[in-house]
């Protein structure tokens, strides 16, 4: 069985007409089919991230923290479960926006590929602060 048929075989740009250009004639990027193996990792770990994020933010309301996030307020208040998968599917919408655009480029030479290693990035910070937090209160 042929799999490329499934998954698609552009890995790169195959011609001009693929590229996406900007008003003003600017190369934004191209689109493709395979991505490089190593978005997995910035993606699986932000994902992780995220997880824990919920967790944490979980373990530090019960700690008697407050939810700053109007609408996550509301979910929790709602259904812990609801909110859990929110953000879950809310950070998974934001990385697949990403990786499907990661050979864009934004401005001069940062691309839409340094957003996902940035995002990642907030989030260590993120669990830090709240890992902190929880060894403070």
């Amino acid at each position: 069985m042929n799999f490329q048929r499934l998954w698609g075989r552009r890995g790169q740009q195959r011609r001009e007409t693929d590229r996406v250009t900007l008003a003003g004639g600017r190369v934004a990027g191209h689109y493709v089919d395979r991505y490089e193996p190593s978005l997995w990792l910035p993606i699986i770990a932000t994902l992780c991230m995220s997880s824990m994020d919920a967790f944490l933010t979980l373990e530090l309301l019960q700690r008697g923290a407050i939810e700053a996030n109007g609408m996550m307020d509301f979910l929790i208040r709602k259904d812990i479960a609801l909110f859990v998968t929110t953000k879950f599917a809310l950070t998974s919408l934001g990385l697949i926006f990403l990786v499907t655009h990661y050979t864009f480029h934004l401005w001069g030479g940062f691309r839409v590929l340094h957003l996902l290693y940035g995002v990642f990035s907030l989030y260590v910070l993120l669990i830090a602060y709240e890992i902190l937090l929880i060894l403070h209160i």
